[in-house]
């Protein structure tokens, strides 16, 4: 998903990414019985608040500084393939056990959580046109609030998600290149602890906002909100957002660990595992997940799947599907030796024969 060389790779980073995706799995693990009480409801909340901003900003950071039309072919290639067969494969799935919604079913409308392969596509098409701004990141927040005042604009090509995340994808590409890293760890880990504490306590005391201010997924008036207040309401979730971010990052440990080596493979665990959710779904696990107890057994398996999920063996058999392009040359070039390879062994019959050595 990046370019950027591993020696120069900050270690915190990393170890953030790690984190990050093992709040993506618990929120998607806890999502289907969210609602069921006020535990759940405010942890998701809570989840949700941050952790995919967060996961723009590290995708910015990690991103190719090189805006060639080269580079940005080589991400076509790694985002596009895995996105149709995982895409596909969802709605398969999901299709098969409701057949009365196959129409509602797109390659061109992301599956829950395939949005995000969409969008990161989409953010480093904007590079080139966004690096001519003076001012690129309040250019990119002005079009995040207004947006959201289109009535069509939804989950079609991830448009919404896109735009409306589109600044913090910015804030990491531009620290990354105006070497400003250190931005990103401005809180120090006390007020990082409060903050995050503070954040916990207004989870639970919102904890029945209505979700899909988190999702960023849809216009304000389909949320009730056609004048300025859901541009402010967005504004305040930005902001939110973004404080409760950089508190988690000040948090993250700065040594390599285990941590750092899933934070380098989250695309693996991002979509391997909201298939294995899907399947528990359409096998009936969470018709039997209900009450404050079901967290006591979901969020466990949200921990044990993201470390499953990272093992070198699930990420070896997943490989030709998350990196089908790359697995396809490899064999290809395994096959195709060039062609004095494949004489060599004539040649050795024939230096060693009498016929060679007395010569014609």
């Amino acid at each position: 998903m990046n370019d950027y060389k591993t020696e120069s790779r900050d270690v915190r980073l990393d170890n953030a990414k790690a984190a990050l995706i093992l709040l993506v799995v618990i929120g998607h693990t806890i999502e289907p019985v969210m609602g069921s009480s006020g535990v759940d409801a405010a942890l998701y909340v809570f989840i949700y608040s941050f952790h995919m901003p967060m996961f723009a900003l590290l995708s910015g950071f990690f991103s190719s500084q090189d805006m060639s039309w080269a580079s940005f072919k080589k991400t076509v290639l790694r985002l596009v393939p895995p996105y149709l067969i995982f895409q596909s494969s969802l709605i398969l799935l999901a299709g098969t056990c409701n057949p009365e919604k196959w129409a509602d079913f797109s390659l061109l409308k992301p599956y829950y959580a395939m949005w995000y392969l969409i969008s990161l596509l989409t953010w480093r098409a904007l590079l080139p046109f966004f690096s001519k701004f003076r001012f690129p990141i309040l250019v990119s927040v002005f079009l995040a609030l207004l947006c959201g005042y289109f009535p069509n604009i939804d989950r079609y090509l991830s448009l919404s998600r896109t735009f409306v995340l589109l600044p913090f994808f910015l804030l990491g590409f531009f620290a990354k290149q105006k070497n400003l890293r250190k931005l990103l760890f401005i809180i120090p880990p006390s007020v990082g602890i409060t903050l995050l504490a503070l954040g916990c306590f207004c989870a639970v005391y919102y904890r029945w906002v209505d979700a899909r201010w988190l999702w960023h997924a849809d216009g304000y008036a389909l949320m009730g909100y056609e004048g300025w207040l859901g541009a402010v309401f967005r504004l305040l979730s930005l902001s939110v957002a973004l404080v409760l971010g950089l508190s988690f990052l000040s948090l993250v440990p700065r040594s390599e660990s285990a941590l750092t080596r899933i934070g380098r493979q989250t695309l693996y665990v991002y979509l391997l595992h909201f298939l294995a959710i899907r399947i528990l779904f359409d096998l009936g696990f969470y018709s039997k997940m209900t009450g404050p107890l079901a967290l006591g057994v979901l969020v466990p398996l949200g921990v044990l799947m993201w470390m499953a999920l990272s093992h070198d063996r699930v990420l070896k058999a997943a490989d030709p599907f998350v990196n089908p392009i790359s697995t396809l040359a490899k064999l290809y070039k395994s096959n195709a030796r060039p062609r004095h390879e494949e004489l060599r062994p004539l040649l050795e019959i024939q230096k060693t024969s009498p016929v060679s050595s007395r010569g014609a």
